[in-house]
C-alpha cells in the first residue's frame, strides 16, 4: 500500500480521476485524511516540520507580524485575509499545490490562473521565491497590489 503522505496532491488528483463508484470507498480509506478535517494551522505546521524549518524563520520571511504569525500557526486565531495565509506559505517555501491546499483549507480560495495577480504569485512560488519582500518586488514590478501583511483588514490583529 502506498503511503498517502508520500503522494503529492497532483498524484492524488490523478488517482481520484481514475476512481469510479466501485472503488470510491477504497480511495477514501486509503488516501483521505481522517473524519476530522485537518486544520490549516496543523497542515502548515506539518509542512514546516517536514521541511526542517523553524516557525520563527517562516514568520520572519512571511511579513506577517510575529504575534499574529504564531497565533495563526498555533491555531489560536484564524484570518479572512488571504494575503496573510499566502505570506506564511511563501515564508515556509511551500509549493503552489501546498499553498492552494492551505488557502482552500482556510476557505479563502486557491490561486486562480485567470487572475493576473494570482498568476504572478503562482510563478513566483514555482520559481522558489520564499520571502515576501522578493514576492512584493515581483508584484510591484508588474504593477500589481503588494501583499499587505502589516495592516489588518479585520480591524485588530
Amino acid at each position: 500500500m502506498i503511503d498517502k503522505k508520500n503522494l503529492s496532491d497532483r498524484q492524488l488528483n490523478q488517482i481520484l480521476r481514475q476512481t469510479g463508484l466501485d472503488s470510491l470507498d477504497q480511495y477514501i480509506r486509503q488516501y483521505t485524511d481522517s473524519e476530522t478535517e485537518l486544520s490549516v494551522s496543523d497542515y502548515m505546521t506539518d509542512i514546516i516540520l517536514r521541511k526542517g524549518l523553524r516557525k520563527k524563520a517562516v514568520i520572519s520571511r512571511s511579513g506577517v507580524s510575529e504575534n499574529l504569525g504564531y497565533k495563526l500557526l498555533n491555531g489560536t486565531k484564524t484570518t479572512t485575509d488571504r494575503d496573510k495565509i499566502i505570506g506564511l506559505c511563501i515564508g515556509a517555501g511551500m509549493t503552489v499545490e501546498e499553498t492552494n491546499r492551505a488557502l482552500v483549507m482556510a476557505r479563502l480560495g486557491p490561486l486562480y490562473c485567470r487572475s493576473a495577480r494570482d498568476a504572478v504569485l503562482t510563478v513566483g512560488l514555482q520559481c522558489g521565491i520564499s520571502s515576501v519582500i522578493e514576492m512584493n518586488e515581483l508584484l510591484g514590478s508588474r504593477g500589481f497590489r503588494l501583499l499587505n501583511l502589516h495592516e489588518s483588514r479585520e480591524g485588530k490583529e
